[in-house]
């Protein structure tokens, strides 16, 4: 039973826990945690460079869509309300904005609740059902889902050209000029349509320069990566205890 709180004379002191030496030497592995595991799937994964350029991207609501759900973030069909600090803004960068608290909402109300981010470097999987093998391959999803960001590579591509150029390209190379001057080869937004959908800009775009937006598309996800790897604690009451 939970002792009294209010501190009067009918409070009662709960017994110090009391552990074997065995348990306190399984407790001893468990914190505080070890160095980062390195990740062979992001070159840029431990780039200081590249994980500057996701934080900044991970703060920025410009390039999301529009809203489907009125909600805090704005009125239905307002666009540049959701950034990914919208559903991860607990201290742990979990969900603890959205109403009800079971799922998230972004752009509309999605099916799960955003995980906490913190220490997540350390997971073995991403997301709750695993769907993600690495961390990077989950923000180009969240960016194009349509209950998350309501964005599309295109619309992200440009943004990345237009706002942070000179960012990306000190991490990743040069960015093809004719993103920011030939709509008919790089169309203002579209993403490859569903298996039923009809043809969109996408699919007008030649396999070559789909290929050259799909590459900076992927370099987003893996900015975001190199930023979340900083997100560490090493000092909760549990690793102070673990230490010692």
């Amino acid at each position: 039973t939970d002792a009294p709180t209010d501190g009067g004379p009918d409070a009662w002191t709960r017994p110090a826990p009391t552990f074997t030496a065995e348990e306190l030497a399984l407790i001893a592995t468990l914190g505080p945690l070890p160095a980062l595991p390195p990740d062979p799937t992001n070159a840029y994964a431990d780039d200081p460079d590249a994980a500057a350029l996701g934080q900044a991207l991970f703060f920025d609501a410009r390039y999301s869509g529009p809203l489907t759900v009125a909600s805090d973030l704005g009125a239905v069909g307002e666009r540049g309300r959701v950034s990914c600090a919208s559903c991860h803004s607990s201290p742990a960068m979990s969900d603890d904005r959205s109403v009800p608290a079971n799922v998230s909402l972004g752009t509309n109300f999605h099916t799960r609740n955003a995980p906490a981010i913190v220490n997540s470097a350390y997971y073995p999987w991403t997301n709750w059902g695993g769907r993600f093998s690495r961390p990077w391959e989950l923000p180009p999803v969240v960016a194009e889902s349509s209950l998350t960001m309501n964005s599309s590579r295109l619309e992200l591509v440009h943004h990345l050209f237009d706002h942070y150029r000179a960012q990306y390209e000190a991490v990743f190379g040069a960015m093809e000029p004719a993103i920011g001057t030939d709509p008919v080869r790089f169309p203002p937004a579209g993403k490859p349509r569903s298996a039923m959908g009809p043809d969109g800009p996408w699919e007008t775009m030649s396999a070559a320069d789909q290929q050259i937006v799909n590459r900076i598309f992927v370099n987003f996800g893996k900015a975001l990566h190199a930023y979340m790897r900083l997100l560490v604690s090493r000092t909760s009451d549990f690793d102070r205890f673990a230490a010692g």
